[in-house]
């Protein structure tokens, strides 16, 4: 209730990470290490930290590797068993958040791509009364094409802004504030007189645009289109979008009746054309990205595919900018400290890298893909990072320096996969173990909150404390929103799940890890950090995913690591089965109960009590576009009574 379940989920992450850690730490640790080290063979010769692990056993050992076979089944029976039992408890709290969704988000859903002929908020209640009945529709709300009125409210918002600023500015200094008419040149003008008459005019021009909106998208207006076939109405749609001369886009919110009225629409299909008539649960209205949502489904369609292009594109270039990074940092010659250097410089020059790629990706995808919410593109945003860790951190030695070859080579013989990864990967168990090392710092540097102190600091010099706070937050929603953590806890239990076995101090290293990671995020995301919005339960699911996909890549690894040293064929087919038993296991996991949606019986029982404050609240609340409200609904809570009334 805090925080939500998205950063409550984030907690039980670091609690299911150190119960698996754990779990493994203690065979592998207490039976596993000193056999390597007692009777491995002694082929890590002068490497210490070698000498206890796999590096350790000779090649061809008569026995050590079918004991090493018989620990693949055991690490990935620990990950699937700790898995299953978390996810039955998050089935729990995710029904849980489900009944407790409050109104009007619990009853509405989001309709996508609806024809052109249906594009009016009277159209889309008569086609849903027709199908229902009309007691079951309770508002209808189809979005307007308002992308200049949009800018016109953002440009007076900063205007007020600027206005409350100067004001703050005359209350401190005790003279009127001035500044330039244009950044860098022009006449000194006065700031209050200036942003009075910006926030006056801009008034205006929105009262004429709401007005001109209001007048497109009136019910005797030519939102029919005599053309036939959907493309054919995409192009005369855009046409009609660009001329001014229809106002509605092509989804709505309709909010139910009931709860139970929108769980049985949800599941109807309406149509032949799969892509018309799309219902789903909406975001929370203040997640919203409004202008993203209105958008042409051709145009978004285009531009999924520049966004792709541009993501693929960083994925391939970016291994030889890291590759560059480490080599100059080798070259580099510390004297007494070259062995430190050596272990961490290149990995701290990793992390920086790295730490980048988040605000690169929620820029290409806010760009470039529509996403209907901010915690969409965290989402988004969870997928793609886990995958750049996965390539860049945990893949890094096998792939090299070109990512591109490596791929043709797969190309033209995929079982090599087995020993690229088995030869390549046990060379680094060393450079996981600095990386993990390295996160117990970075994690604990969390607690200080650096960033929104200096911000806080920076605001507190012209704003009060209160305002100077809220400005402050939220914290960075790049690197530090709630995509990028989960990706990154995904990769660092994915490097303890595939090099625990070749090395075991991986387990207890890793383990250290979350366990700094809980103690941190279980202060920040309870009593420091805002409340952010919550999709319910998505980032851990896809979690989960990575699991799955973690526990592939560890059996994939064993194959060809016990491949390439033993030359009997059972340390080899061992690991093989259970690589297909995990899949099938985790598969089944996934794919058997239905995480998204709250059983019938449920929705009913649900119903009687779900009354909440929030259906009571102003329309701001609701699925309007905040542009289309009154501007005193607009204005920003730093903006002051006075600063209201000389903005007319």
């Amino acid at each position: 209730d805090t925080a939500g379940l998205d950063s409550a989920l984030l907690l039980e992450v670091c609690d299911l990470c150190m119960r698996i850690c754990m779990i493994l730490t203690i065979p592998l640790m207490f039976i596993i290490s000193p056999m390597d080290y007692v009777w491995g063979g002694g082929a890590a010769r002068d490497d210490r930290l070698g000498s206890i692990d796999m590096s350790n056993v000779n090649d061809d050992h008569p026995w050590m590797y079918h004991v090493q076979a018989a620990v693949v089944w055991g690490v990935c029976i620990t990950v699937y068993g700790s898995v299953h039992r978390a996810q039955s408890t998050f089935l729990v709290r995710r029904f849980a958040w489900l009944k407790r969704v409050p109104l009007p988000r619990a009853n509405t859903l989001l309709i996508e791509n609806i024809p052109w002929e249906f594009r009016s908020n009277e159209k889309v209640r008569d086609f849903f009364s027709g199908i229902l009945f009309p007691d079951a529709i309770k508002e209808v709300e189809v979005l307007k094409l308002t992308g200049r009125l949009a800018k016109l409210v953002a440009s007076q918002a900063a205007a007020k802004e600027s206005l409350h600023k100067a004001h703050l500015q005359l209350e401190k200094d005790g003279s009127r504030p001035q500044h330039r008419a244009h950044r860098f040149c022009g006449a000194e003008i006065d700031s209050i007189r200036h942003y009075t008459e910006a926030v006056e005019k801009l008034e205006g021009q929105i009262c004429e645009e709401r007005a001109r909106v209001d007048a497109a998208s009136a019910p005797h207006g030519p939102n029919v289109l005599p053309l036939g076939g959907r493309a054919l109405q995409e192009i005369a749609g855009g046409l009609l979008n660009s001329a001014g001369s229809c106002g509605y886009a092509h989804c709505a919110f309709v909010t139910f009746a009931t709860r139970r009225h929108a769980e049985i629409a949800r599941d109807i299909r309406y149509t032949a054309d799969r892509r018309l008539w799309v219902a789903s649960f909406p975001p929370e209205p203040e997640a919203m990205r409004w202008t993203a949502l209105a958008e042409r489904p051709s145009y978004v369609t285009s531009k999924k595919l520049v966004g792709y292009a541009a993501t693929s594109a960083i994925i391939i270039f970016f291994m030889p900018i890291c590759a560059t990074i480490t080599s100059i940092a080798r070259l580099v010659n510390a004297g007494p400290l070259q062995s430190v250097w050596a272990g961490l410089v290149p990995t701290i020059g990793l992390k920086i890298m790295l730490s980048f790629l988040p605000t690169i990706l929620l820029l290409i995808f806010r760009l470039f893909f529509a996403l209907k919410s901010d915690p969409e593109a965290q989402h988004k945003l969870q997928t793609w990072y886990y995958v750049f860790q996965l390539i860049f951190v945990i893949l890094v030695t096998a792939i090299g320096t070109s990512l591109v070859a490596q791929l043709k080579s797969l190309a033209e013989k995929p079982d090599s996969i087995f020993e690229m990864l088995g030869e390549s990967l046990p060379k680094a168990t060393h450079y996981y173990m600095n990386y993990l090392l390295l996160e117990w710092a970075a994690e604990s540097m969390q607690v200080l909150r650096i960033s929104n102190l200096v911000k806080f600091l920076l605001f507190r010099t012209l704003y009060s404390e209160d305002e100077a706070r809220a400005n402050a937050e939220p914290e960075d929603q790049d690197s530090g929103g709630m995509g990028a953590r989960y990706a990154v806890f995904a990769a660092s239990m994915t490097i303890c799940v595939v090099f625990s076995t070749l090395s075991p101090l991986v387990a207890p290293l890793a383990f250290v890890a979350f366990a700094l990671r809980r103690l941190v995020y279980g202060y920040l995301v309870v009593f420091a950090e805002t409340r952010k919005p919550d999709l319910g339960g998505n980032f851990w699911v896809t979690f989960v995913h990575h699991m799955h996909v973690a526990t592939a890549i560890y059996c994939v690894v064993m194959i060809g690591v016990l491949s390439a040293r033993s030359s009997s064929w059972w340390p080899r087919a061992i690991p093989a089965v259970a690589f297909a038993w995990s899949q099938w296991a985790f598969w089944r996991l996934t794919s058997a109960l239905d995480w998204t949606r709250l059983p019938l019986d449920e929705v009913v029982a649900a119903e009687g009590g779900q009354e909440s404050p929030a259906d009571a609240e102003s329309k701001r609340s609701s699925y309007i576009q905040p542009e289309l409200l009154a501007t005193q609904h607009l204005s920003g809570p730093s903006a002051s009574p006075s600063d209201e009334a000389q903005a007319g």
